[in-house]
């Protein structure tokens, strides 16, 4: 039974549908809960923030498990109640040890995502959260689906407008997967789309490690995610890694190399084939990726293959 007296706090992932998705469920069960999204790399200072608001509980979706979380383990295990909703790949003896702190964790194994799990927790019968859920398992599972590539392009073109990511949430709260104002900003995103493409294509470089064919390209406009997916479709690569320097992340992805071994060599973490990391000063004084980072990453990708 809701509790509208209880102060509660929801912190997710603000890069894709599975994060807002999952936070747009728990606003549907829980109408006066308090909503913040945040990327990778901010993780830490909202987690300080949040503790001084005191919330009764703070709910935790699709952040992942990064190295550098551990910096905000003991501030967490100081909450009054803290749930955990994840997916993403996480270690035995890191599990472990963020149970000392949280005793609320759920972990998914398989290919269920953050947003099903909390779906299947919070509002079990409820079809538009089963319909939110299934939207953040087509994107998180890269299968073709109109409302939820619609939906990802949205989200990716107002990742610097918080006001636009929350009236995301809200709508999908409401059951709101079509209206004008999503057409509008999908029209926006398709504008650009094609453009930003030809640039990801010509900023793209090419590099031979050991068999193993890499290949680096950023774009401020696209997310990381969507970036990877577009190199790794078109470039014939083992390896690619998408950079978005405006928001100085990194997306690592391959079919069959563990890329999350590389993310961790820079505090990151994620899944087996795709991972990230946040890395500041990407781009030099040319506008170009910094020699300094493609040394970096291609020393962690030759350090960790196989």
């Amino acid at each position: 039974m809701n509790n509208p007296r209880k102060h509660l706090i929801s912190l997710t992932h603000i890069e894709d549908v599975d994060g807002i998705g999952a936070q747009a469920i728990l606003l549907r069960k829980f109408p006066n809960i308090i909503c913040f999204q945040t990327f990778y790399s901010e993780f830490n200072e909202f987690i300080k923030k949040i503790f001084d608001l005191n919330p009764d509980i703070l709910y935790i979706t699709d952040i992942g498990f990064n190295e550098s979380y551990r910096e905000v383990y003991e501030i967490l295990g100081k909450m009054k109640n803290v749930c955990w909703i994840d997916h993403h790949l996480i270690s035995e003896p890191d599990k472990a040890e963020l149970k000392k702190y949280i005793k609320n964790f759920i972990h998914a194994t398989d290919k269920t995502v953050a947003a099903e799990l909390t779906q299947q927790i919070f509002l079990p019968d409820d079809e538009i959260s089963k319909k939110i859920a299934k939207l953040g398992y087509f994107r998180d599972n890269t299968i073709e689906n109109f409302e939820s590539d619609r939906l990802q392009a949205i989200i990716e073109i107002n990742q610097n407008n918080r006001k636009n990511i929350q009236k995301i949430v809200e709508l999908l709260s409401k059951g709101e997967f079509k209206n004008k104002w999503i057409q509008e900003q999908y029209n926006i995103y398709l504008k650009e789309e094609k453009i930003e493409y030809k640039k990801l294509e010509d900023r793209a470089r090419e590099f031979q490690i050991k068999r193993v064919k890499v290949v680096i390209s950023f774009s401020p406009f696209f997310a990381t995610g969507k970036q990877t997916r577009y190199l790794l479709k078109n470039f014939n690569a083992d390896i690619v890694f998408g950079v978005n320097p405006r928001f100085q992340l990194v997306s690592i992805k391959s079919h069959d190399i563990n890329v999350k071994k590389i993310a961790e060599e820079f505090g990151g973490g994620g899944h087996f084939d795709r991972s990230g990391f946040s890395y500041a000063n990407l781009l030099d004084e040319n506008d170009k990726l910094s020699s300094e980072f493609i040394e970096k990453v291609l020393k962690a990708v030759r350090e960790n293959l196989d």
